[in-house]
């Protein structure tokens, strides 16, 4: 459960946000989604997939960190256990939010920055500090690019999945898995790109797709899927230390 609040310092003039690392974000999430400036540093250390949000039946571009519900396997004794964390679990503890004003007698929404001012890591004695003297600090300012970035590469993911399924180049995957321990998992609700179907995609469709950049996002995508096998290994490795 989150609670947000819009950030100004009026409201928030003394808190401070503990740093990533030393308290567990996400520990009960098993996918995060991304955007294609971080695809690269995510292919090496996680594997990329499609998954409907189960409200809106949207897809949406996901970075697998488990593979079970609620398990994050990167998550250790409250610790990030990979070199590349992704950006949107970076910019937590902090959301955008559309942010109604009243002005000349009608409603303006803007993008505004808000807080989970439940989230442990946010604090009033010790972290980093988000206003000093009334003004955003540096930490604060780098969190909000961070965060419209991030938001920005949303918006390029529904464009490019949009021209994946024009192409009906998105295949169900289901992932049959057995542990070293005997355990068996299936994971469903997964998507990946449809390799047969790719070929098949009309020149001037490819044309467009190297154009805008999407063929390299494919390139990254398809990179990424062995990272399965790590998450494996992970899964593997922790049964042996309950063990």
């Amino acid at each position: 459960m989150i609670k947000l609040e819009k950030l100004d310092s009026a409201s928030h003039p003394h808190t401070k946000v503990l740093p990533l690392g030393s308290v567990a974000e996400a520990s009960m999430q098993h996918m995060v989604q991304n955007v294609p400036q971080e695809f690269k540093e995510i292919a090496q250390h996680f594997p990329i997939f499609f998954a409907k949000d189960p409200e809106t039946g949207q897809f949406n571009l996901m970075a697998l960190l488990g593979l079970n519900v609620d398990e994050n396997l990167f998550i250790k004794n409250g610790y990030w256990q990979s070199q590349y964390i992704p950006l949107k679990i970076q910019t937590l503890p902090f959301f955008l939010i559309e942010d109604i004003q009243q002005r000349n007698g009608e409603q303006v929404s803007k993008p505004a920055l808000a807080i989970d001012v439940v989230s442990s890591r946010v604090q009033q004695t010790q972290g980093e500090a988000l206003f000093e003297q009334g003004r955003a600090t540096e930490y604060l300012q780098t969190k909000a690019t961070q965060l419209a970035q991030f938001v920005e590469g949303l918006r390029f993911n529904q464009q490019f999945i949009k021209a994946l399924l024009a192409e009906d180049l998105l295949e169900a995957v289901d992932l049959d898995i057995r542990f070293e321990n005997g355990e068996q998992v299936n994971l469903q609700g997964l998507y990946t790109i449809n390799k047969e179907m790719l070929l098949q995609v009309p020149t001037a469709a490819q044309q467009e797709f190297e154009n805008l950049g999407y063929v390299e996002l494919i390139t990254d995508i398809f990179s990424s899927l062995p990272q399965v096998e790590t998450l494996i290994s992970r899964k593997n490795q922790q049964s042996k230390n309950v063990s």
